[in-house]
């Protein structure tokens, strides 16, 4: 038997008890996260992805040479999100553009 106290849910205004070793309780425990596949990021992804990376256009990130910052690509961005599997906008080079991880993780939380 485990002597770890149980801690509430990190949901706002819940009363419960996340189960142990969770941050949830059991209505508000979110569902894990499809695959990468599942997602829209399969093989034609990883083919176009490759093709995109090793053009010389797209090895620098493209926010920071924008601010006159120099730094290697590391991540490929859908500058319009593609909402399912059959968006058009999911394998449009158009649609594409090289930014660096730090970039690609700020642009991703704000939504974009």
């Amino acid at each position: 038997m485990s002597s770890a106290a149980r801690r509430p849910c990190l949901e706002p205004r819940c009363p419960a008890l996340a189960g142990e070793g969770e941050t949830r309780c059991a209505v508000h425990r979110r569902d894990p996260r499809p695959s990468r596949t599942a997602r829209g990021y399969d093989e034609d992804w990883q083919r176009l992805r490759f093709w995109f990376m090793q053009q010389p256009e797209n090895q620098l990130c493209r926010h920071c040479h924008d601010r006159g910052l120099v730094i290697l690509a590391t991540d490929v961005d859908h500058i319009i999100p593609f909402r399912s599997l059959d968006d058009p906008r999911r394998l449009d080079r158009k649609n594409l553009q090289p930014l660096c991880s730090r970039c690609h993780g700020l642009k991703t939380r704000r939504g974009g």
